[in-house]
């Protein structure tokens, strides 16, 4: 299949009608229509279901851009807007290529599309109130997505102790601003989520840490093995 699809690429594919004979009404037969079918189109699965992702990453870097350029020129905020969304897409859609990649970006911006759909329809049901921390609750994925994806792509053998830790991190902010935002919008203050920031930012330092520590640990392991 993959053959077959880089070769549109350069060639002309020409349809050749062939008769199908069937030995006994293809009784020998041991394809599974359901399984095999599913397994043949993947790779085509796969193409939509990046250029998908592409597309929802674009539109959701644009409106985030927009949102925080509101005192420049239309024009200008437009112009930044639209050239930041495409490049952000088109690198997004380059960069799927690596499965724990795509999986990661694709699942941050689910989340941050998720977040910032739902704060929207929480605030329009708040009668009135208002919450920086819930309006930009979909900020915590986002940036912490953008830096893991950096990570990731720096460092493609990122160990899987300094992956789970960040994502730790980033879902521990996360909980701690959701928590903010629910009590400001009931029209209360709180400090209640200082402590998901103090155990939220500890996990990204040791998170961070732990991708110097974890190479050196492992190469001294390694020289005690070969001694």
């Amino acid at each position: 299949m993959n053959m077959l699809l880089e070769a549109t690429k350069e060639y002309e594919i020409l349809e050749v009608p062939i008769e199908t004979v069937y030995i006994n009404d293809n009784e020998g037969s041991h394809f599974r229509p359901i399984r095999d079918g599913l397994m043949i189109y993947k790779n085509i699965f796969k193409f939509a279901l990046s250029s998908f992702s592409s597309f929802l990453v674009d539109y959701l870097v644009y409106a985030i851009a927009i949102l925080f350029l509101p005192t420049a020129p239309t024009g200008l905020r437009i112009f930044l807007a639209n050239g930041l969304a495409r490049v952000t897409s088109s690198v997004f859609n380059y960069s799927t290529n690596k499965k724990r990649f795509k999986k990661t970006v694709i699942s941050y911006t689910l989340i941050t599309i998720f977040l910032f759909a739902s704060s929207r329809i929480y605030e329009a049901f708040s009668f009135g109130e208002t919450s920086v921390h819930m309006h930009y609750l979909f900020a915590v994925p986002l940036v912490g997505g953008i830096i893991l994806a950096i990570l990731l792509k720096v460092l493609p053998y990122l160990s899987r102790i300094s992956l789970n830790l960040w994502n730790s991190a980033v879902a521990i902010v996360t909980t701690g601003t959701l928590l903010r935002g629910i009590v400001n919008l009931s029209g209360r203050s709180t400090t209640l989520d200082a402590p998901y920031w103090y155990v939220g930012i500890s996990f990204a330092i040791i998170a961070i840490l732990s991708i110097f520590i974890n190479p050196l640990l492992t190469n001294k392991r390694t020289k005690v093995m070969e001694g």
